[in-house]
């Protein structure tokens, strides 16, 4: 099955809608908002967390309760949710918006030069505001 099979699945329209993409909003804003974009990054906690967020928003709440069981239902809602939300983790990744456009640094540790992470905000926003 493809993304537009599991879109249909988990009850949204094939073509992309309004609901769709406020869904995918969401699910974008919760990865953003505790720093992950895939199962990897997130681990179990975060990544079941993020699953039962999105089982509470539409058109999947009204069967949240079929997800995960050992019914062919279950099975099948589990295994697109899981499709939809490894997707929507992806594109979020190649849009590079995880960190809201803030830029990384990733320096060696030497005299003179920023500790290895830290934020170089100061930095981009003295450049672009002067």
């Amino acid at each position: 099955m493809g993304i537009e099979d599991d879109k249909q699945l988990l009850g949204f329209e094939r073509a992309m809608t309004g609901l769709y993409k406020k869904w995918r909003d969401a699910i974008k804003a919760h990865m953003t908002a505790n720093k992950f974009t895939s199962r990897s990054t997130a681990g179990t906690e975060k990544w079941a967390a993020l699953t039962e967020y999105a089982l509470t928003l539409k058109p999947l709440s009204p069967n949240a309760s079929v997800h995960g069981t050992a019914t062919k239902a279950g099975i099948a809602m589990q295994k697109a949710l899981d499709s939809l939300l490894t997707d929507v983790g992806k594109k979020l990744k190649d849009s590079d918006n995880l960190y809201g456009g803030i830029e990384l640094v990733d320096k060696a540790s030497s005299p003179g030069s920023e500790p290895k992470g830290m934020l170089n905000v100061f930095y981009s926003c003295y450049f672009v505001l002067c």
